[in-house]
């Protein structure tokens, strides 16, 4: 696989580290870090590493599956990209929201992170409110199919 980073495309073979447990760890030394990985949208993630936040995008390489582009059969749902605290719900169920507005924020790990829709439509759930604790994958919210 290969990232996009500010400083230029990294290709993750070259990378000895391995993910375990909300952990990297260094296959060569056995060094650990803990981390947390955010999907923003699309090919761009956010991943708090070892205090430090970084902003990333996957690379298109290889052959792609057919369809990838086309509507993915979890645009209709939000759910939560790591474990934490629900801090603010902005929308309501009925609301009209546009694609890439904010509906949740949370915290996890002192890092507060804004989920945006993944498409315009209207909310029919909201599964969580503020000060909930969620898992990772907890589904947070649902728009209408």
């Amino acid at each position: 696989m290969k990232l996009n980073l500010s400083s230029g495309p990294v290709d993750t073979d070259e990378i000895p580290w391995e993910y375990d447990a909300g952990n990297v760890r260094n296959q060569k030394t056995g060094r650990q870090l803990p981390v947390r990985v955010a999907h923003l949208e699309g090919n761009h993630y956010q991943i708090w590493l070892a205090g430090q936040l970084y902003e990333v995008e996957l690379a298109q390489s290889g052959p792609r599956r057919a369809g990838a582009d086309a509507a993915h059969s979890h645009e209709h749902v939000l759910k939560s990209s790591m474990p934490g605290t629900i801090l603010a719900v902005k929308v309501k169920k009925g609301e009209e929201v546009q694609a890439n507005q904010p509906l949740v924020v949370m915290e996890s790990m002192k890092m507060e992170l804004t989920l945006v829709s993944p498409r315009a439509g209207k909310v029919a759930r909201v599964l969580v409110h503020p000060g909930k604790m969620v898992e990772l994958g907890a589904l947070l919210l649902e728009l209408e199919v």
